[in-house]
């Protein structure tokens, strides 16, 4: 059977190629071949292709009716505001919010290490006035869009952002340059997912000394992976952050349950902030769950949303589960990381199942590449620290974070679920017997604390079982060599489609 051709140029369908119908014949044509970028597309009413244009007319366009919702075509009447809209940010920017200078630590570079958060938890946003003493290194404040082009490449396909429709499109670096540098800007874009670590502009990026320090993939990824394992390394600890004047991105928590620092090169970025408290995180998922999410400024839904002006060369590290959503007020590039660690473990995983389930209704949701493979290395990890532990040395984290990890590790290589998570399992360990060990070295933690300490009882409480049970048990070996099969090419893929970079 004859494969059916399209476009101009008599080619088959791409999946990966933008393409617009034409209202008239009917075929379909390639952005690139009819001079049609992907995100104007959105702006035209009926669209002719170049044969049937000289005798039906141009291509018409929608007429713009109103500033607040996202398709401005509707007719100015009384629906709600829709976040990102022009109305939307003007109201923004006359809405006052209580400062968070009383939630912020403000802390010098050189004091953010481990031991500040061995000392004094890892629960409250840190900010740094210089990045003096933080280890972070970066491309100078001059650094401009047109040096990220020319060290990334000019052809690499990124995700950007429509401000006005919240709605992700396509481009080529050059394209997004291009727009960023033109003095006619018609429409507001924001790019928030261009990670960096493979390229030239990576190499000039040292990432700060705590993220080296207790970040799971610096610490706990095996290096030997590369050759032995289907699927490479996670890359999301250098991302480049490009928004002109009025960009909002509306409230997210970061994903994986990551924490995330971010230092402002050039501009000026006002952060909302809302704290993971129990009662947050449930409205935060009702919220994300409602047709009407874009109506529902989240702010008004909580009982706390902060404001954080992040100035020029100021860096702001965000813990794990904070809410929060970002205001541009002038052009501004961004660098940050993302990081899991053992300090907010017990919420890591809390959140993992938050993610799972807004994942199952947002398919487009950015997710952190490998998570479950980075969470079993890490397992490893904190199973050699839970049984060398001393009675007096027990890290706060410990307790209710090795519970939590253990009963997910426990779900993974249940029967139940084992087909859905068996290719995020690492072939170079015995992940079955992992999991068991882990569950056994609980009982000893509660031996040495005090009855109820750190959320751990001794007695009375329903602990975590040491064995898996027969009907949990599962053929680690045979299901080893059978993934040792799966195709690289496949794996890294699939790393591109969640951590969001493109080639």
């Amino acid at each position: 059977m004859t494969e059916p051709v399209y476009c101009l140029c008599s080619e088959p369908y791409d999946a990966s190629r933008f393409m617009i119908e034409c209202d008239h014949c009917k075929d379909w044509f390639h952005g690139n071949c009819v001079g049609l970028k992907e995100h104007e597309a959105q702006d035209i009413e009926n669209y002719h292709c170049p044969k049937c244009s000289p005798k039906f007319g141009q291509s018409s366009y929608k007429v713009h009716r109103n500033s607040h919702r996202h398709d401005y075509s509707e007719p100015d009447g009384s629906s709600p505001v829709q976040c990102g809209t022009a109305t939307f940010i003007k109201e923004l920017r006359n809405r006052t919010f209580p400062s968070a200078e009383g939630i912020l630590r403000k802390v010098k570079g050189n004091n953010v290490r481990e031991e500040l958060l061995k000392t004094d938890g890892f629960t409250k946003p840190l900010l740094m006035e210089k990045k003096d003493g933080l280890g972070l290194s970066l491309p100078p404040s001059s650094f401009t869009v047109k040096e990220i082009e020319k060290n990334v490449g000019s052809t690499r396909v990124i995700d950007v952002m429509d401000v006005r429709r919240q709605q992700d499109h396509k481009m080529t670096m050059s394209e997004f340059r291009e727009y960023f540098t033109s003095p006619h800007r018609n429409k507001v874009f924001n790019v928030s997912s261009l990670e960096v670590t493979g390229s030239p502009l990576g190499k000039m990026i040292s990432l700060p000394f705590l993220a080296k320090q207790i970040d799971w993939v610096e610490n706990y990824w095996p290096k030997e992976t590369q050759d032995l394992e289907d699927y490479c390394r996670p890359e999301v600890q250098k991302f480049c952050h490009i928004a002109v004047k009025d960009a909002y991105s509306d409230f997210h928590m970061a994903f994986g349950g990551t924490s995330v620092w971010y230092h402002l090169l050039m501009g000026e970025k006002v952060f909302y902030l809302i704290p993971p408290t129990p009662e947050h995180l449930i409205l935060y998922e009702n919220w994300s769950f409602s047709p009407r999410m874009s109506e529902m400024f989240f702010a008004d839904q909580v009982a706390q949303c902060y404001k954080c002006t992040l100035k020029q060369g100021q860096t702001l590290i965000i813990p794990t589960g904070w809410i929060h959503a970002t205001l541009t007020p002038i052009d501004s590039i961004l660098f940050a990381g993302h990081l899991l660690h053992n300090y907010n473990l017990e919420l890591q995983v809390q959140l993992y199942d938050v993610e799972q389930r807004i994942k199952s209704h947002d398919q487009c949701s950015l997710t952190y590449p490998f998570l479950e493979a980075t969470c079993w290395y890490a397992a490893k990890h904190i199973l050699d620290i839970a049984t060398n532990v001393k009675p007096n040395k027990i890290p706060s984290w410990l307790p209710s974070g090795i519970r939590a990890l253990s009963a997910l590790l426990k779900s993974w290589v249940s029967k139940k679920e084992y087909i859905n998570h068996q290719d995020d399992m690492p072939v170079l360990l015995d992940y079955v017997r992992l999991s068991k060990d882990i569950a056994k070295s609980i009982k000893n933690l509660e031996h040495m604390l005090p009855d109820g300490d750190n959320g751990v009882k001794r007695e009375g409480s329903k602990r975590l079982k040491g064995k898996i049970e027969d009907e949990d048990k599962v053929q680690t070996e045979t299901n080893m060599k059978d993934r040792k099969s799966h195709s690289k090419s496949s794996k890294i893929e699939k790393q591109e489609k969640r951590s969001g970079k493109q080639e």
